[in-house]
């Protein structure tokens, strides 16, 4: 059973601001993930950002959360590489 998306309102942003061929990437590569989050090695962040993981598409950043009780992504921020870790 596939986990759930779920997007904040500034990961909704973000993904507005993104350009409609790389946000298109974004949602599928999230999709893939969601169907497959119990097998995936999920890169975890360190410091400020510690208990998030990365997820890469091309030269972007999705910054999410993994809630496995409720089986549950939530996407917290997209961005490009060399902006997204604040």
């Amino acid at each position: 059973m596939p986990y759930c998306i779920e997007y904040t309102d500034s990961a909704n942003d973000d993904m507005s601001r993104l350009d409609r061929v790389v946000a298109h990437q974004v949602r599928n590569k999230l999709d893939e993930l969601a169907g497959r989050a119990e097998t995936v090695r999920h890169r975890a962040l360190t410091g400020p950002l510690r208990g998030q993981y990365r997820l890469r598409v091309g030269n972007y950043r999705v910054l999410y959360e993994l809630d496995r009780t409720n089986r549950r992504i939530t996407v917290r921020a997209v961005g490009h590489r060399s902006e997204i870790y604040y």
